[in-house]
């Protein structure tokens, strides 16, 4: 077909490289091709990594985060990029693909569905020009069958992000019924692959704007309003993989907070215990000296013969004292927090009336 060798080599053994778009100009016009390397996201079992699934089989059900659900989400399976290259002969009218090496690929069934849908403009495309009744518009199809293929490859990334928004969602309501460490560390290894996905709508952002710039001059102006089509969806796909990742960031949040709430409600305990045996601990420490005068009467309630009783109701007393003080505290700030809730309420509510009557008036 007139490819070059170090564009072949570069197909079959990829190496670690972004997306690339590069127009190769040929010995004859025939031969000018575009080489556009892109990548593709799979979700990939560890112990077989020729094997992926598609996501779509994952997210089926309600939006609820299941035990299995979260384990394939988090662990069972990978967050893989694997390379495609595509060939685009503008002149032979021919696309040729190197990298989908599964005739399951959810990106060859899509492609499969719009040829065979008479309806799509894929098939339109490929049907030659008839000024009668214009069946076809005689362009060969080969834009659209590369749009066609790059929009299978960014819609297959949002089920995945769907996948990884269940478990979050899931691990939110773990969270918030008992926060745990392990939760934590399972939102940072699901923000891992969520920025690995917001990484990858960056680079097919780049992509499809060398695309729609169409410096080679391979492409016509449908294809690139189709290009700024997919831009959108790139933008999409990053807003969402940012939300995700602030998801797990509350998550981490959360859980510092209710350490600290924790950690807060324990200290605070611990002082009240200590300011509430502080008169006690006075007390011991005043009648525990021991003096003695001449007479033998330097402390005369050390002779006193109700001194036991009197130093324990004197004691008690305050100890008394200052757990019922300590407890009005409480009581106190959580009763003006709820006022505080309800005056807001209730000047929301005045407010709202206040706007409905002026309607009805």
């Amino acid at each position: 077909y007139g490819i070059k060798d170090d564009d072949v080599d570069a197909a079959v053994h990829p190496a670690e490289q972004g997306p690339e778009v590069n127009f190769v100009q040929g010995d004859k016009e025939e031969e000018d091709y575009l080489m556009i390397i892109a990548h593709e996201l799979r979700l990939t079992r560890p112990e077989t990594q020729s094997d992926f699934m598609s996501p779509r089989e994952l997210t089926s059900g309600p939006r609820s985060m299941t035990k299995q659900t979260s384990v394939d989400a988090s662990q069972q399976l990978q967050l893989e990029e694997v390379q495609l290259s595509f060939f685009l002969f503008p002149e032979r009218r021919l696309l040729i693909t190197l990298g989908t090496n599964s005739e399951e690929s959810p990106i060859l069934q899509v492609a499969r569905k719009n040829l065979n849908n008479k309806r799509s403009r894929l098939r339109r495309d490929c049907r030659p020009r008839d000024t009668s009744g214009d069946k076809g518009t005689g362009s060969g199809g080969v834009t659209s069958l590369l749009i066609v293929l790059i929009d299978a490859m960014l819609d297959a990334v949002f089920p995945v992000l769907d996948l990884y928004g269940n478990a979050l969602e899931g691990l939110s309501l773990l969270n918030s019924k008992g926060p745990m460490k392990v939760h934590v560390l399972l939102a940072h290894k699901l923000k891992t692959k969520v920025t690995q996905i917001r990484r990858y709508a960056w680079d097919a952002n780049g992509l499809l704007n060398e695309l729609r710039q169409d410096m080679s001059g391979c492409m016509d102006d449908v294809a690139k309003e189709s290009f700024s089509s997919l831009i959108e969806s790139t933008a999409q796909m990053e807003k969402e993989a940012e939300a995700y990742m602030q998801y797990c960031v509350s998550i981490d949040q959360f859980f510092q907070s209710f350490q600290q709430s924790w950690m807060n409600a324990s200290l605070y305990v611990l002082s009240s215990a200590t300011i509430c045996f502080l008169p006690f601990q006075c007390l011991t420490g005043l009648w525990g000296m021991n003096f003695v005068g001449e007479d033998g009467m330097a402390m005369p309630e050390l002779h006193f013969k109700y001194g036991y009783a009197l130093f324990w109701c004197i004691a008690g007393t305050f100890l008394l004292l200052g757990f019922i003080y300590m407890w009005k505290a409480s009581q106190t700030s959580q009763q003006g927090a709820v006022i505080l809730l309800s005056e807001e309420n209730d000047s929301d509510d005045e407010q709202m009336s206040m706007e409905v009557d002026a309607k009805m008036a």
